[in-house]
């Protein structure tokens, strides 16, 4: 996407949503603090892995998210009101913690106006789910892409999620690939962990066991749970890696202490 069809798109929205975005924000207001998981701005609607992974709601991601204190203070609110992008964001952040998503919205919308490409995807969050916004998908893709398009990893994550479940876009496995690529390349754990399972399946690419044990490596390493489960099965039975169940159990145990329980299942089998 070249700048001018960028521009073009932002400067859409803006138009689209300017009426219903007004706020009288010159109250002084209350203190507060909350703390801010760094890495939440995630959509997860599109679920992938069944046919390889375990039922187990005790296997779900542990991202080892930076977690940030902020304190919506007058201080904050002034920095915000003066057109600081970042003091926008925070705020946002804060309402969308406390399941104020209208505030959340209105203060995204600010941020995301100015380039702030978090804001911009937490934005399409809003849309995607509905929260605080009539959902609309339509506008959830074009933050996503706006914000993919300069950089933002959870944007081309979220991206590859509405091409892999063909929400407002035609369903695209090829593409969500191209997109889990982007962000994966850039770490971002769950590109890497829904990569893993494309390769491994060979859904939107040519099924390669390699390829996929390379991506779940990486996965594993940021210590995502269902990637180590995975990655100890494949050491196991010698899919795209060497045959080794010393490394097997290696990964499965760290899965089991993330609560896998197949993981800890595979564990004791192996010390029988």
């Amino acid at each position: 996407m070249n700048f001018f069809r960028l521009f073009f798109l932002i400067f859409s929205l803006l138009i689209a949503v300017a009426c219903n975005m007004e706020a009288d924000n010159s109250e002084e207001q209350p203190e507060l603090t909350v703390i801010i998981e760094e890495n939440d701005d995630i959509d997860n609607f599109a679920t992938q892995t069944e046919s390889i992974m375990p039922d187990d709601e005790n296997s779900k991601i542990d991202n080892s998210t930076i977690k940030q204190e902020i304190t919506l203070d007058n201080a904050l609110l002034k920095k915000a009101d003066n057109g600081d992008a970042e003091a926008q964001f925070k705020i946002g952040r804060i309402y969308d913690s406390k399941s104020d998503y209208p505030k959340a919205a209105e203060w995204y919308q600010k941020a995301a106006e100015q380039w702030h490409t978090n804001a911009q995807n937490s934005l399409g969050v809003i849309y995607a789910n509905g929260n605080g916004v009539e959902q609309n998908y339509k506008k959830a893709f074009e933050w996503y892409l706006i914000a993919a398009e300069l950089g933002n990893t959870n944007a081309q994550y979220n991206l590859g999620n509405m091409y892999y479940s063909g929400n407002e876009v035609e369903q695209n496995h090829q593409k969500a690939s191209e997109w889990y690529l982007k962000a994966a390349e850039l770490g971002n754990v769950n590109a890497q962990y829904n990569l893993g399972n494309m390769y491994y399946i060979g859904e939107g690419v040519k099924q390669n066991y390699k390829k996929a044990a390379k991506w779940y490596s990486k996965a594993a390493k940021q210590e995502y749970a269902d990637a180590q489960y995975i990655l100890g099965n494949m050491y196991y039975n010698g899919e795209g890696v060497k045959q080794n169940n010393k490394t097997a159990h290696k990964w499965y145990s760290k899965a089991a202490k993330h609560g896998n329980k197949d993981a800890i299942k595979k564990v004791n089998e192996l010390k029988g």
